[in-house]
């Protein structure tokens, strides 16, 4: 199921209705607003909250993010074409992403 609602009461509420009728898993759609690049502890300890839920119910959840596409990041960190012209993304092989992801 994909939900684009990631509010703590849509995600009990789209966990609820996944449980009922034999769904294995959500995923938080880009724009459900999941923030996936949040810090905040107070937004990591809801989001955690709802996934505990979740798997109380047997569902696992997911999220995505289009970090990727139309992101700039810095000379060092951006995609570019065979010309070297940025291509309109993130490079995900890049110093940049050894830092997103860890």
């Amino acid at each position: 199921l994909h939900l684009t609602d990631a509010t703590e009461a849509g995600i009990r509420r789209a966990v609820d209705q996944c449980a009922a009728v034999g769904f294995e898993m959500i995923i938080l759609s880009f724009g459900s607003g999941l923030d996936m690049e949040s810090t905040d502890p107070a937004y990591v300890r809801s989001v955690a909250a709802s996934v505990e839920y979740a798997h109380s119910r047997g569902i696992e959840l997911g999220g995505y993010n289009l970090m990727a596409s139309s992101r700039r990041v810095g000379h060092a960190g951006d995609c570019v074409n065979a010309s070297g012209a940025w291509n309109g993304a993130a490079c995900l092989a890049s110093g940049w992403s050894d830092g997103y992801f860890r």
